[in-house]
């Protein structure tokens, strides 16, 4: 699926769940600068690969906001996807709240993944759009959702017996380090 059929299915979905404004930010639960490939949402919708930037979704527009270091790299990988870049900082161009308050129609609903979201950043937007007695669904995952190809942070983990986990770590310590017998429990 190209950029341009991934922003069609996000839109169908906005539609199935009566958001009118959709957004995607770039970070993860921790608001790392680098995020794993569970949360690489804004890259798989927009095809930009930079560290920053926040993808914006409307019933007619998409917009990507990034900042100067990303400008060259952003206006090449958009090319021909059908979402427009919004340099920040620059003249003329809106916020990303700005944006969303202007596209949101009166009692709208803006939809985003809160747990990726600050909460200064959630303020923020909650303050653009009360001038529109618009609604903020902040569970919406929907590109997650749609396109299962990303990965879950978790995928890697197993979950062990209390018992075989504190064993096994006990002869990694045994194992790795003679002197820590006498600083051990005598079950070691």
């Amino acid at each position: 699926m190209n950029i341009p059929e991934r922003i069609s299915a996000l839109r169908a979905l906005m539609e199935e769940r009566g958001y009118d404004v959709y957004m995607v930010p770039t970070d993860d639960f921790h608001q790392s600068e680098y995020v794993g490939d569970h949360f690489k949402v804004r890259e798989y919708i927009t095809g930009f690969t930079g560290s920053a930037g926040t993808a914006v979704f409307t019933k007619d527009e998409a917009g990507l906001w990034t900042d100067g270091r990303y400008f060259l790299q952003a206006d090449q990988q958009l090319a021909g996807t059908g979402v427009k870049l919004y340099k920040m900082g620059e003249p003329g161009v809106p916020t990303v709240e700005e944006f969303i308050a202007s596209a949101l129609p009166e009692g709208g609903t803006l939809g985003f993944d809160g747990r990726v979201v600050a909460i200064e950043e959630g303020a923020a937007l909650e303050e653009a759009v009360a001038s529109k007695d618009a609604k903020i669904n902040y569970s919406a995952t929907c590109v997650g959702l749609r396109y299962g190809h990303l990965r879950n942070p978790h995928s890697f983990s197993r979950h062990l017996p209390s018992q075989t986990s504190v064993l096994f770590s006990l002869d990694l310590y045994r194992n790795q380090h003679p002197a820590l017998r006498l600083l051990m429990c005598p079950c070691a």
